[in-house]
């Protein structure tokens, strides 16, 4: 009874937290034009399947391999980038951790995550981070062992595991002017 109440009042937590968040989204307004460079300092490969271009690429935690468009920087031992049709589908990063960030606008500080698995889906602007995830931006910080973040929308969610692992939101106050 108690754990169906406190998952109620995390994900109200959650829903409050993402209207906090920037409702103009994540990406700066020309990071999906900017060119698409993948690093792989173990090296990389590219495969051509159905009309789409897969990149593997590996790195090692001190020298990850990364994907940078823009302020999207993608980073983890492996990273897998599909393309098709020249346009960017998914980046899937794996590591210990994978590591997302990004500017939201000039405005705004740059959205930091982490997590075991980090997936980034483009057509839908879905973000998800699976494996002890964090995520932070100016102050607020959000941990669970699932956390999903729709760029577009600013939608979050963000999932414990029964019995387990619980959502974690850390909210900084602000002090109110006294007169």
């Amino acid at each position: 009874m108690h754990s169906n109440r406190n998952l109620r009042i995390a994900q109200r937590l959650c829903w409050l937290v993402s209207a906090l968040l920037s409702s103009a989204g994540w990406a700066l307004p020309d990071d999906n034009k900017q060119p698409i460079d993948i690093d792989g300092p173990q090296g990389c490969e590219r495969i051509v399947e159905n009309e789409q271009l897969l990149y593997i690429c590996r790195g090692t935690t001190a020298a990850p391999a990364q994907v940078t468009q823009g302020s999207l920087k993608i980073s983890g031992t492996e990273i897998r980038t599909i393309l098709r049709n020249d346009a960017l589908q998914t980046i899937t990063a794996s590591g210990s951790p994978a590591r997302f960030e990004q500017q939201p606008s000039a405005a705004e500080a740059i959205v930091h995550s982490n997590a075991t698995k980090i997936v980034f889906t483009n057509t839908t602007q879905l973000l998800v981070m699976e494996g002890q995830a964090k995520l932070e931006q100016e102050g607020n910080v959000f941990e669970s062992p699932k956390i999903e973040y729709n760029v577009k929308t600013t939608h979050m969610s963000a999932t414990g595991t029964p019995g387990g692992e619980s959502v974690h939101i850390s909210l900084p106050v602000k002090q109110a002017d006294t007169p």
